[in-house]
């Protein structure tokens, strides 16, 4: 099978299918946290959808249904932490995609993306199977999935600047100031690595990252030109992040996070004027007799910063090392 094209001297590694239900496994055995987008042809038309976030060292089913009745799709690209141009993982065959989560449909071989645009996917191969695993490498081979996730783990320290004299120190360190136990899930301390780095990277604006299991609704408060303005609701995928101001910050911001069914993720004690549908509210009080309602935002602290990065948790904002 000819080898699917793959940036910076990295690959994509194919694997036996293993017996399971129906379906597209993907394994991360490399060193950066991916962004996966899929894509399913049937009858000429082309449905991609993205992203899935995947960190090193597991593996995740991304499709359900028998591939060996479908022709299926995949494209990866290192997540926006990390110092250094993004990595990718792809092939030839051009299927339109969007850089925030996304669901398109398209027929095959149009150029024509409609408000997306084209990437370089990679086709799979099951070889008449109806299930299949695929695993994302790089050169030198990582093997393990543990060697997966101590990589991982030494390349997000670096990118956030706490790499020191040896990456188990550094990150016993960064365990200890953000205080995650020592029984809490790996993908807990890849969840506040990540956050750091991006912290540490932030371009101008505000970005939320929303890094529960469901997908969550975001309200911002920012106050410009001597004026509180209100915004919502950005939808944030699972794992996703969205870059909800491009502006440089130039004064304080107040969060407001909900889950599904309006439980509420992140909230405080500063009062803001809501709607249960998209908005755009000017000033901050008399929310009743303008026909809104008030709810509770939390601050963020900038720093003064022109870019910040909120991480949305199960247990609210996730904090950033000091």
């Amino acid at each position: 099978m000819k080898m699917p094209w793959a940036a910076f001297g990295l690959a994509v590694v194919t694997l036996l299918p293993v017996p399971a239900a129906a379906g597209l496994k993907l394994c991360n055995r490399t060193s950066y946290i991916l962004d996966v987008a899929t894509g399913v042809e049937r009858a000429g038309t082309v449905v991609t959808a993205g992203w899935i976030r995947l960190i090193p060292g597991f593996c995740k089913t991304v499709l359900d249904g028998d591939l060996a009745t479908q022709t299926t799709f995949v494209y990866a690209r290192s997540a926006r932490a990390y110092d250094g141009p993004r990595r990718a993982w792809g092939g030839s065959a051009w299927l339109c995609a969007r850089s925030s989560d996304f669901r398109s449909t398209a027929a095959r071989g149009n150029p024509n993306c409609q408000g997306a645009h084209p990437l370089p996917f990679f086709r799979i191969d099951p070889h008449g199977q109806p299930n299949w695993t695929q695993t994302f490498g790089q050169t030198p081979s990582l093997g393990t999935a543990r060697a997966a996730q101590a990589a991982g783990l030494a390349r997000l320290l670096s990118s956030a600047g706490l790499n020191g004299a040896h990456p188990a120190h550094a990150l016993a360190a960064f365990r200890a100031r953000m205080h995650i136990a020592s029984t809490a899930p790996i993908s807990a301390v890849f969840d506040a690595l990540e956050s750091a780095a991006l912290n540490r990277a932030a371009p101008n604006g505000y970005g939320v990252c929303n890094d529960t299991s469901a997908r969550a609704f975001v309200a911002l408060a920012d106050h410009e030109q001597g004026q509180w303005h209100t915004r919502g609701w950005w939808q944030v995928g699972p794992g996703r992040c969205i870059q909800a101001l491009t502006a440089k910050l130039a004064g304080p911001v107040y969060l407001l996070a909900e889950g599904p069914k309006g439980r509420r993720l992140v909230t405080g004690r500063a009062r803001f004027c809501i709607t249960d549908i998209t908005f755009d509210v000017e000033g901050q009080g008399s929310c009743s007799a303008r026909g809104l309602k008030a709810a509770g935002f939390e601050a963020t602290n900038l720093r003064h910063r022109p870019g910040y990065t909120a991480h949305v948790s199960e247990h609210g904002l996730v904090p950033e090392p000091h």
